[in-house]
């Protein structure tokens, strides 16, 4: 009994101190899959000589390719929402990739990505470049 009590003790004063650690990384895994997603459709687009398409989706964000009159999906879907409990805002919501690697539709592009009151913003400027 007195261990079932202090267990409930350490966990009212823990508990409240792992959600911002918690919130931190998934922020930090959300940001992490969208740049891996964009980098991958940077290379689909300049390894097919394609355009790539980058989109925030219903909480996900997809990549699509076009080559050769053929459309396909790049990778996985990043489910902000389902995976890393992320609420995820875009603006504009898409962006285009030029076969040269070039971004030229949809500059610039800001990700805001949320939980918990933690948040961080990826933006896409300038041909492309995250920041």
């Amino acid at each position: 009994m007195v261990v079932v009590v202090i267990l409930g003790v350490l966990t009212l004063i823990f508990a409240p101190r792992l959600e911002p650690i918690m919130a931190g990384r998934g922020v930090n895994g959300a940001r992490a899959g969208f740049t891996n997603l964009y980098n991958l459709a940077r290379t689909y687009a300049v390894q097919l000589r394609g355009t790539a398409t980058v989109e925030i989706v219903g909480g996900r964000a997809v990549a699509t390719v076009t080559s050769g009159g053929a459309t396909r999906s790049i990778g996985g879907a990043v489910a902000f929402d389902s995976t890393f409990r992320v609420t995820a805002t875009a603006n504009p919501t898409s962006i285009t990739i030029q076969p040269t690697g070039l971004v030229t539709v949809g500059l610039p592009f800001e990700l805001v990505l949320v939980r918990s009151g933690v948040a961080d913003t990826v933006r896409i400027t300038g041909y492309g470049r995250i920041e």
